[in-house]
């Protein structure tokens, strides 16, 4: 077992902005958490005390070797907010892992991404619930909202997560044909191309449909939008 100043440091390491050093620490102190209760009890005022990335580091380490548990809940969502897109996604995750053993996970990812400011957690959150609720219409109706938001990257978002929602209808085919064509953000264009395809395979009577927003998006003046478009037409073959 680590002695007094080895749990010291590996519990300080948690606070590292160093992502790297951090993981090492969550490795090194999951190999000894079962065996030390004393540095279990570290850990766990580490979650409730700690900085917002030493949180989510205590946090990740305990989901290492126990249950994932709600004690986790408050850190991986203060992760969704981190400037760390690899914390952010690891948090993400927890979350998805946590939520399919406590139902009470989902109503709160659903809340978050509804929250009325623009922020990284309601992007992630998005990210989160098309993992873990797919078919939740509260999944679907978070994602319309977010397609209409101002908030450019939250578009982004929810408009990646459409291919992976299920039981999708032909609403959200038109609704992604009409992004393809006019939305002004030419990345949403781009992400669009590649949502388009999903779809038509997901619903073959829109295929048409699809073929024909692509083609047209193919011949666009955007380089990257028309080999978008072109790669995604490819797959309709």
């Amino acid at each position: 077992m680590p002695s007094a100043d080895e749990r010291t440091r590996l519990l300080d390491a948690l606070e590292l902005p160093d992502r790297g050093a951090m993981r090492r620490a969550c490795d090194e102190i999951a190999a000894h958490l079962k065996q030390d209760p004393e540095l279990r009890a570290a850990v766990l005022e580490r979650l409730r005390s700690g900085s917002r990335r030493g949180r989510f580091a205590a946090a990740w380490a305990m989901a290492r070797v126990e249950r994932p548990s709600l004690r986790l809940l408050p850190a991986l969502l203060g992760a969704l907010d981190d400037p760390d897109g690899d914390v952010r996604w690891s948090a993400v995750q927890l979350l998805v892992d946590l939520g399919r053993v406590q139902g009470e996970v989902l109503p709160v990812l659903l809340g978050a991404a509804g929250g009325a400011e623009p922020s990284p957690r309601r992007r992630m959150a998005i990210y989160a619930l098309r993992e873990l609720a797919p078919e939740d219409p509260r999944t679907h109706a978070r994602v319309r909202e977010a397609l209409d938001d101002a908030d450019s990257e939250l578009r982004r978002a929810a408009l990646s997560s459409v291919a992976k929602l299920a039981e999708t209808d032909a609403d959200w085919t038109t609704r992604v044909i009409a992004a393809l064509a006019r939305e002004p953000d030419p990345k949403m264009r781009r992400i669009a191309a590649v949502v388009v395809a999903a779809l038509a395979a997901q619903h073959p009577e829109s295929a048409p449909a699809c073929k024909s927003a692509l083609e047209a998006a193919a011949r666009s003046d955007d380089p990257l939008l028309a080999r978008s478009a072109a790669q995604a037409l490819a797959k309709l073959v």
